[in-house]
């Protein structure tokens, strides 16, 4: 696809860009900020595909219980 704007490629730039926001290429599930706030982003387009396991997660912080996966690669730090 191209800009017509700026006559380049625009590939992998827009909002259905397969390529993901993070430098790691894993989305974050992290608290950030504040203790209330949570960051649960960087799917790129496998957001719905992704989207039970990610919330499953997100609950498991939420809620203080052990989470079901290894959850350290999706932490902020680790971006």
């Amino acid at each position: 696809m191209w800009c017509l704007r700026c006559r380049s490629p625009t590939v992998g730039t827009g909002p259905s860009s397969p390529v993901s926001a993070t430098p790691s290429g894993r989305p974050l599930i992290d608290r950030v900020g504040h203790a209330n706030l949570y960051v649960n982003i960087g799917y790129g387009t496998l957001g719905l595909t992704l989207a039970a396991g990610s919330a499953e997660l997100l609950a498991d912080f939420l809620a203080g219980r052990p989470c079901c996966i290894d959850a350290i690669p999706l932490l902020l730090a680790n971006a």
